[in-house]
């Protein structure tokens, strides 16, 4: 197997789950890749993690990728771009790192293919929410929601009262008045609230919320009048993927990757009056979202149900979607300075034996 460079010096190989992914295939899927607390991988990597970027399978092609997350102790949290991942067979990809002068090996922007108007991981510390599309969405905070809060995989924003949210900075932002797919990542805390907006631009455009009428997940739009679509069954405190789309005017809800029955035909009016925004309703602030959000994401492209599906496996059942070895020391290839020959100089000492007293290890 090839390695990607020389002054890499550590990979680890991670493969697919094909059976978590729904469908065919998928072009251009960003995979969320977990790596838990692992203080010996933090010491191998630069602190800023630069040095990590990922490759296919075959070592030496590198994918786009995003860091959302790199802590001290050594959790990372990464957006890896696929080019085709998929539902058939199982596919190998690497993750490298361990070069001490390597600059940001990340491409943000890359990472998200052309579709994503925006993506807002909601994990900032403070002051905006931003848009990791490359299309510069980024949303202003109002209020004082709580940050990093704990979500499935990392850090996400919980809203807890009223006049807290996420607004663009003009009515131009997510202005999408064709096919639309906006999804987010939620754990509602009082379901039977009443009406609860998550992410839109308000009652006379497009909005993805909880309905008062049967506390459930729902994609409404306005086009002269309104029309939504709603999840088969009520909303409940567990965490939910959820996504609404226009598809040729045509609503569709999906629930955990499962589309829901309850449909219906309707555009989306051009309300340029409207700011997009998330946690809370542009036209009705009292109802505003009561629990937390985390990966809110607008397409101007309708998500297939097994698109979406695969996102719900990524994210809830990350555990399960690929297979590797993280714990500290094990699965760890190396490499490095040679790329046929690692050198003691560069590793220092083996099992308490000095490196000048051995020539070489690992001839390849």
């Amino acid at each position: 197997m090839s390695w990607y460079n020389s002054n890499w010096q550590y990979r680890k190989k991670f493969t697919t789950n094909s059976a978590k992914v729904s469908g065919t295939s998928h072009t251009d899927f960003p995979i969320a890749v977990v790596h838990p607390a692992d203080s010996d991988f933090y010491s191998k990597c630069r602190s800023d993690g630069y040095d990590i970027l990922f490759t296919s399978s075959d070592g030496t092609t590198k994918l786009d990728h995003e860091i959302e997350r790199f802590e001290t102790d050594g959790t990372l949290l990464a957006w890896v771009r696929v080019p085709s991942l998929s539902g058939s067979s199982n596919q190998d990809f690497y993750m490298y790192y361990g070069y001490a002068s390597a600059t940001d090996q990340s491409n943000m922007g890359g990472t998200w293919n052309a579709g994503f108007q925006g993506v807002y991981h909601l994990s900032e510390a403070s002051g905006q929410a931003k848009d990791s599309s490359g299309n510069g969405n980024h949303l202003n905070v109002t209020g004082s929601p709580t940050r990093q809060a704990t979500s499935v995989l990392g850090e996400c924003v919980d809203i807890t009262g009223s006049g807290q949210y996420f607004r663009a900075a003009t009515t131009s932002v997510h202005n999408i008045t064709g096919d639309i797919t906006v999804s987010a990542v939620t754990k509602c805390d009082n379901v039977t609230k009443g009406h609860q907006a998550i992410a839109g631009k308000g009652d006379n455009q497009y909005m993805v919320r909880i309905d008062l009428s049967c506390d459930c997940y729902q994609i409404f739009t306005y086009d002269g009048d309104w029309q939504n679509a709603k999840a088969n069954s009520s909303a409940t405190t567990n965490w939910t993927h959820i996504a609404g789309r226009v598809d040729n005017s045509f609503l569709t809800f999906c629930e955990n990757g499962v589309q829901a029955t309850d449909t219906a035909t309707q555009g989306i009016s051009a309300d340029t009056g409207a700011y997009f925004q998330i946690g809370t309703n542009y036209d009705y602030s009292s109802r505003w979202f009561d629990g937390k959000i985390d990966e809110v994401r607008v397409s101007n492209v309708p998500r297939s149900n097994d698109w979406l599906k695969t996102e719900y496996e990524n994210f809830i059942n990350n555990s399960s979607f690929y297979s590797t070895a993280l714990a500290a020391g094990t699965g760890e290839e190396t490499g490095g300075y040679s790329n046929k020959v690692n050198t003691v100089t560069a590793i220092g000492k083996i099992n308490g034996i000095a490196a000048s007293s051995i020539a070489k290890v690992n001839t390849v």
